[in-house]
């Protein structure tokens, strides 16, 4: 026979106080108490998240001025790009008597229409090209036979008959 017993030699069927049992009970909670801890564990979580975030808005930020200074900086190479090409159209305007100037009520010049190419050949060759048109454009002006010259119409038989008569025919 075999006796339950425990390191201080009493017997383990003996009452626990209060009439416990020793087998662990089931507490119940309330609401409030859920809520309560809950709520507990909820305000844990938000504070290591907000820990491990802590430095969130100033790499935000940070990110933010990196990019406002490569859009800057974008911004002004494109500048420099079109100031270049401007210059070499206005280069090569000069360079093959392409007019620049400006039409009335704000028109485009001819060489903003025609000289439209990106790189030094292709606007030489616009060029060129316009300046050949201009000069045969000149050259083969349409002809008018007998223009400026107001030949006499023949009379007609009406007004040879009253010119004999009167006398101014002749």
């Amino acid at each position: 026979m075999s006796e339950n017993t425990n390191p201080q030699g009493d017997s383990g069927a003996q009452d626990a106080p209060d009439g416990a049992s020793n087998e662990p009970a089931g507490k119940t909670y309330t609401d409030e108490e859920i809520s309560r801890l809950i709520g507990k564990a909820r305000n844990e979580e938000r504070r290591k998240a907000s820990e491990k975030y802590s430095d969130y808005e100033t790499l935000k930020a940070a990110a933010e001025e990196k990019k406002t200074a490569e859009d800057r900086l974008a911004d002004l190479e494109k500048q420099y790009a079109q100031s270049q090409a401007n210059s070499l159209r206005l280069r090569v305007a000069g360079d093959w008597n392409v007019p620049t100037k400006r039409g009335e009520d704000g028109e485009p010049s001819d060489a903003d229409l025609f000289l439209t190419g990106t790189d030094e050949e292709t606007l030489i060759a616009q060029a060129k090209r316009y300046s050949d048109l201009m000069e045969q454009r000149k050259t083969n002006q349409p002809y008018v036979s007998r223009e400026g010259a107001n030949p006499r119409p023949k009379p007609s038989s009406t007004q040879e008959f009253l010119s004999t008569l009167t006398g101014r025919g002749q």
